[in-house]
């Protein structure tokens, strides 16, 4: 339906308490006590204002029709739909659309109408019913039509009938039906939007409204919920901001944080960028800079670009150098002409990663960021087109001291993260259950621990970086704080006043949009860099092989390991131990324990390290060789084979 004044609620939930009635729709299938089948999880028997239509009053036919409900009222998928295609046209697209469009783009409505992504994208609450075919359904049996999956309806049987009755939504729509059906017989015209409007008038039942973007935010809640009680449940992708974000790659671990984006079109501004890159690697990132902000890092004289001040101006991490043991910014700059102006892009802000600097330009503005999602893909269609830029890069390279604590802040900045989700998954979770029982009791405080073992490691982490800038985390830590002092009352011990607290909806998106890339990280992209991995001691291969020594051999294997071997004599010592396990090649050798970002940032962010230490370089070994440990006199590592003559041992 379009809300206009005269209809702006749905007529059949008229008179209901909209929170009992949430309330009882959760339990239907969300909360229920016995198992339900999964695709029925997040399926509520309350439907949009945005799904519904008003459909003919037909009066009593002589002969039975399927298309024409026992009172009279018409359900014709012909007539529901041509009303929803004067609604939202998107709607219509692929098969649904050839099949009920001609050539000319008139619509017929002769054909089969399915869940299809269209419509999976507007009522994400179908997307465990997609390729079904929608049947028209009535609710309460009255004027008022939805299109549902043939698994809920007619294939469900009468149990959605039956959830009506039990929301007393049935009552209500006899009462209306009855009302309807004595104007329309005193010879009055079928308007149900001006019949609704004094129905409501005259019986003084209080309207009630339920629109898709309020369904969306509750069934993305209750998936949460979902996810806090099964470890193997991923949150749902119901709101706006959570689907924008799942395309959105930007977040890496320790190394690139959540920013908050928004729709934008090709402007002026937007319609000329540029990205750094290095030479060495041929990859095309999806964020770029618009290029009229290049022009504060440009040298007039020199024509060059301080590769560092702009990294720095953009939070741009720079990847390590094994070389020197700092830190390498891009060596380049990669120009981008947008041609077609129907291009859908994403601009941000630049906030949520400072450790790799402020996040500012020379004029002291905040930098902005454009995302365009398969910019390669457009590139090769010619949407985009590269433009190459003449300018001189210089200052790509930083200290190994500085590298490191840029490091130890990402760690922090982690940490932040890290607090936020557990504090969002907490609001989220206790929204949907209510108040003053034992599960909410339960739930609350099993969500309290969470966010106060985060808080303790946020508050480890930041003792030795208290005058660390201030990011957008920081403004979501302090707003989840106060919805959360909102809903609980304030602290008997803090004195001051307390400050109302109002929704923030860019707050609100911030937060779910960093959720959901994080939850995505973790799940598919990073899981070895978020989740620390078990340390197992590294033993010779000899002893791994055997039994377990004796206490006397214990002994003096210990007495001997406190010797520390030297250059000349270590050939000797793993060339003996090669000898007397010559079935090592056989022997069955463990994995290693992958590295990963966050047992580097707590090294560096809990122990003191030597910049000049040696550094380590990752090794590519193939299934077939032997794991063999190479240390060359300068303390860096390599790969080689079996049989290679060197300073060796297997482990």
């Amino acid at each position: 339906m379009l809300e206009t004044a005269r209809q702006n609620s749905i007529v059949s939930y008229a008179g209901l308490s909209k929170p009992a009635l949430l309330s009882l729709a959760k339990q239907a299938f969300a909360q229920a006590d016995d198992e339900v089948p999964e695709r029925f999880v997040f399926f509520l028997p309350l439907f949009p204002f945005e799904l519904i239509q008003n459909m003919n009053y037909l009066g009593n036919v002589p002969v039975p029709s399927p298309k024409v409900s026992p009172l009279g009222f018409s359900r014709d998928p012909q007539e529901y739909h041509a009303k929803m295609y004067r609604q939202f046209p998107d709607l219509y697209q692929g098969d649904n659309y050839r099949r009920n469009f001609d050539y000319e783009g008139r619509f017929t409505g002769r054909g089969v109408f399915t869940v299809d992504p269209a419509w999976i994208a507007r009522f994400p609450q179908f997307a465990p019913f997609a390729g079904e075919k929608l049947m028209i359904y009535l609710i309460g049996d009255g004027p008022q039509a939805v299109a549902l999956p043939e698994s809920i309806y007619p294939r469900g049987g009468k149990f959605l009938a039956a959830l009506e009755h039990r929301l007393q939504i049935t009552g209500r729509v006899e009462q209306f039906v009855h009302y309807l059906k004595g104007r329309v017989s005193g010879g009055d015209v079928y308007d149900p939007d001006l019949i609704g409007q004094e129905y409501l008038a005259l019986t003084g039942l209080s309207p009630v409204m339920l629109r898709q973007s309020e369904l969306n935010r509750m069934l993305q809640d209750l998936s949460i919920a979902r996810a806090q009680q099964n470890d193997t449940t991923a949150a749902g992708l119901f709101t706006e901001s959570a689907k924008r974000a799942e395309n959105l790659c930007q977040y890496v671990p320790y190394l690139y944080a959540c920013d908050t984006f928004e729709p934008t079109s090709v402007t002026k501004h937007t319609a000329r960028l540029f990205q750094p890159a290095f030479k060495d690697f041929d990859f095309i990132s999806n964020l770029w800079i618009p290029y009229q902000d290049l022009v504060g890092y440009v040298n007039r004289e020199t024509m060059t670009v301080n590769m560092q001040r702009l990294c720095e101006g953009y939070q741009i991490a720079p990847i390590y150098d094994p070389l020197t043991g700092g830190g390498r910014y891009p060596d380049m700059l990669r120009g981008l002409i947008v041609r077609d102006r129907d291009i859908p892009m994403l601009m941000g802000d630049v906030l949520n990663n400072p450790a790799y600097g402020s996040g500012m330009n020379p004029l002291g503005m905040i930098g902005k960021q454009v995302f365009i999602p398969e910019s390669r893909e457009l590139i090769r269609q010619r949407k985009l087109a590269m433009e190459p830029l003449d300018f001189e890069v210089e200052n790509t390279q930083l200290s190994a001291e500085a590298y490191q604590h840029a490091m130890m802040r990402s760690a922090l900045q982690e940490y932040k993260g890290n607090l936020v989700d557990a504090m969002y998954c907490r609001e989220a979770t206790l929204s949907q259950i209510p108040e003053e029982t034992h599960a909410y009791e339960t739930a609350k405080a099993s969500l309290d621990r969470k966010v106060a073992q985060k808080q303790k490691q946020v508050d480890t982490a930041g003792e030795r970086w208290k005058h660390c800038q201030v990011s957008g985390y920081d403004a979501d830590i302090d707003y989840l704080r106060r919805k959360q002092h909102s809903r609980e009352g304030m602290p008997q011990e803090d004195k001051q006043p307390p400050m109302p607290f109002a929704v923030d909806p860019q707050r609100e998106q911030s937060i779910e949009s960093g959720y959901t890339m994080r939850n995505n990280a973790q799940r598919l992209s990073y899981p070895e860099a978020m989740i620390t991995p078990p340390e197992a001691p590294t033993l010779p291969l000899k002893v791994r092989c055997e039994a377990p020594p004796s206490p006397e051999t214990a002994r003096n294997a210990s007495q001997s390991s406190a010797r520390k071997p030297t250059p000349e004599n270590e050939t000797d010592n793993t060339a003996q131990a090669s000898q007397d396990s010559p079935d090592s090649s056989q022997a069955e050798i463990p994995p290693r324990t992958p590295a990963s970002f966050q047992s580097l940032s707590e090294k560096l962010l809990y122990k003191q390290i030597d910049p000049t230490a040696p550094k380590l370089a990752s090794i590519v070994r193939r299934e077939s060789e032997a794991r063999v440990q190479v240390e060359n006199k300068d303390g860096k590592m390599a790969s080689l084979k079996e049989g290679t003559a060197c300073n060796k041992k297997v482990y």
